[in-house]
């Protein structure tokens, strides 16, 4: 079966890069140049086909809201742990995606992400911040923009740095109707999940389709500017601190459930 899943997954890379290819195509052939009007298009496409392999490999989402959140927030950042993310948060998502520039080096997947409405920044380079952050607050009001402030890929289940990338935050906030979602997104087996070190991208989808589901845990809450502090720093440690919480729950309550599993199965170990 994983194998089976391997190449449904693989193969079907190709053809959503030529799908996306044709409807910009489109666009230029009848000239459409408005951020909105392209977004949803591009949208549309890339929502359906991470649904898609959402299915093909199992994922199943938990959602916990703490409160309504906008369908389309200024700015939608979350914690980094693998690859998967972008399928989570993407299924649903209809803005614009801010990734690391080696992305876009990358052979085909950096087709697709730069097909697919994904800006790219490399943080060492000054000038590519600064246009990334300029590129943010054109793109804010057009369906918003999903950064991961870490940077990286991190193998621990919560943040692991002090404060996030405050760019992103400075650019949105400057908005005095600006709109933050933050995502806490916990796995059932985080360790397994992680993507760091030289692993490669087909290695790691590989080793993620010897499973037949994955369990994902989601916690979101939304803050209005009159809700945040009132520096950039303090912002982004603020929403950093908040994300950790609810991964911090999230985790209690899957150790909780893994805990039930197994005292299911072994009634008479006492814990």
């Amino acid at each position: 079966m994983k194998y089976l899943k391997f190449l449904l997954v693989t193969t079907s890379i190709p053809v959503a890069l030529g799908a996306l290819v044709i409807l910009h195509a489109v666009y230029w052939l009848f000239d459409v140049t408005d951020a909105k009007s392209r977004i949803l298009g591009i949208a549309f496409c890339r929502k359906m086909y991470l649904r898609v392999v959402c299915a093909i490999l199992g994922i199943r989402i938990q959602n916990f809201l703490s409160d309504r959140l906008s369908k389309s927030p200024h700015l939608t950042v979350a914690n980094h742990h693998s690859f998967l993310d972008i399928f989570v948060l993407g299924r649903d998502f209809n803005g614009w995606f801010l990734a690391k520039s080696e992305v876009k080096d990358w052979p085909i997947v950096g087709l697709l992400a730069r097909f697919s409405g994904v800006i790219f920044v490399d943080r060492s380079d000054l000038g590519s911040r600064v246009r990334a952050i300029h590129t943010l607050q054109k793109l804010a009001s057009s369906g918003g923009v999903c950064v991961f402030p870490e940077g990286t890929t991190t193998a621990n289940y919560y943040p692991d740095k002090s404060a996030w990338a405050a760019g992103s935050f400075a650019s949105i906030l400057k908005n005095p109707h600006a709109l933050i979602a933050s995502h806490a997104i916990s796995y059932q087996d985080h360790k397994f999940h992680a993507w760091v070190g030289d692993q490669g991208f087909l290695t790691h989808l590989f080793n993620i389709c010897s499973l037949s589901s994955h369990e994902v845990y989601v916690t979101s809450k939304q803050y209005s500017k009159k809700n945040l502090p009132k520096s950039t720093r303090e912002t982004s440690v603020f929403v950093r601190n908040c994300v950790m919480k609810h991964c911090l729950s999230n985790h209690a309550m899957i150790e909780e459930e893994l805990k039930n599993a197994y005292l299911s199965l072994n009634p008479a170990v006492n814990f």
